[in-house]
């Protein structure tokens, strides 16, 4: 199996200038490259830089995926927006937090060791895991979250070290994920059944809308000359400004209503409730396919009754249509016939009907039972004992 490498880059705060884009040409000559996207595909070669440092430079979105079951993503977000302590909780084997002067970044790596070996087809994964940037930006640390403890179970796993100290705590809305974090645990395979456990210590994910009292007098009480130059910043245009406001506000409501944090409970609890969320959901996977079984058969037997019925009111036409098709001697016309007969034998659901079925069955096998290719058909067909 060749190596196959998917390498995808995304700006989105500011568009990459001219030298920037001359800087990224010199990196790759293959590559996909405009102002805000960068994108290439490796097959034995690799890409003649390090993403990381593309990131600090360039760009705030990126998509690594191999065939080997690789898959990581990097976020960059402006420092003042996103500190770096608001991602320091969730540095974990699979999650490394960095910053810059000017941003914090965070990358997030898995294998995904059930990886089918395929090259890569799904261009449009890193536009769909976007919105997951600006839920980092907006406060909502859930898609960390999941990576942090997908990677904590996984090293619980492997030497059964519970490790309390640092857990970061669980965040609402667990249990409604929305597409982008479950295009997220999709792709990063992380395990649905040690979702469904954490989620149920998950409070509901507060609106936007229910703080908007809050962030009313929250402006309000800002100083004038706060609210002027915030203005002035708005005025420039500048991109980052509302997202710094809203961190500042999120920080002060955290101040003032100090509602304890959800702790994360014990690796050891969440292994045991994984496995009896896995053992749920097989049960009831188990019930899913015997309803949809019992559904199949009542469908497939109203389908034979309304044929049984079909052939019970004219049944010698049918007999007539076995003898033109056998008299075609060809194989796809004895398979007709074959398909004829058996729904002839299907009809025949009294004693006397059979008996009547059987008899004529032999005399058409006593007359042509020279034609093997008929025989073949009418054993296929059920028809006939081998």
């Amino acid at each position: 199996m060749s190596e196959y490498q998917y390498y995808e880059f995304i700006s989105i705060d500011n568009p990459l200038s001219r030298q920037e884009l001359a800087e990224l040409r010199a990196v790759s000559t293959r590559a996909d490259i405009s102002s805000t996207r960068f994108v290439n595909e490796y097959n034995w070669s690799d890409l003649r830089a390090s993403p990381p440092t593309l990131m600090e430079r360039y760009f705030d979105a990126h998509l690594y995926v191999a065939n080997w079951g690789s898959r990581t993503v990097i976020f960059r977000f402006p420092l003042r927006a996103v500190p770096l302590s608001a991602l320091e909780p969730y540095q974990a084997s699979g999650v490394r937090v960095w910053a810059t002067q000017t941003h914090s970044l965070v990358e997030l790596d898995r294998l995904a060791e059930d990886d089918d070996g395929s090259c890569w087809d799904d261009k449009d994964a890193l536009i769909d895991l976007l919105p997951l940037r600006q839920q980092i930006l907006a406060g909502d640390l859930r898609c960390l979250y999941l990576a942090w403890l997908s990677s904590a179970m996984d090293d619980y796993h492997e030497d059964e070290q519970d490790e309390r100290h640092g857990c970061p705590p669980v965040p609402p809305g667990l249990e409604d994920l929305g597409a982008s974090l479950e295009r997220f645990t999709e792709l990063f395979r992380f395990d649905a059944d040690l979702i469904r456990a954490i989620a149920q210590h998950s409070a509901p994910l507060t609106a936007p809308s229910d703080q908007i009292s809050d962030l009313a007098a929250f402006i309000s009480a800002l100083d004038p000359q706060v609210k002027v130059a915030l203005l002035l910043r708005v005025a420039q245009q500048e991109p980052t400004v509302s997202l710094e406001l809203m961190a500042d506000f999120r920080s002060s409501l955290a101040a003032s209503t100090h509602r304890p944090p959800c702790p994360t409970p014990p690796l050891a609890d969440l292994a045991d409730a994984t496995l009896h969320e896995e053992h749920a959901r097989e049960v009831r996977e188990a019930e899913a396919r015997r309803l949809e079984h019992a559904l199949r058969a009542e469908r497939e037997e109203k389908r034979r009754q309304a044929r049984r019925d079909e052939v019970n009111r004219a049944p010698e036409r049918l007999w007539g249509a076995v003898d033109t098709h056998i008299a075609a001697s060809n194989r796809k016309s004895y398979q007709c016939a074959a398909a004829l007969l058996a729904d002839l034998l299907d009809a025949a659901t009294t004693e006397a009907e059979r008996r009547s079925f059987q008899s004529r069955l032999i005399a058409i096998r006593l007359e042509h039972e020279r034609k093997r290719a008929l025989m073949e058909e009418l054993v296929k067909a059920g028809v006939l004992k081998a």
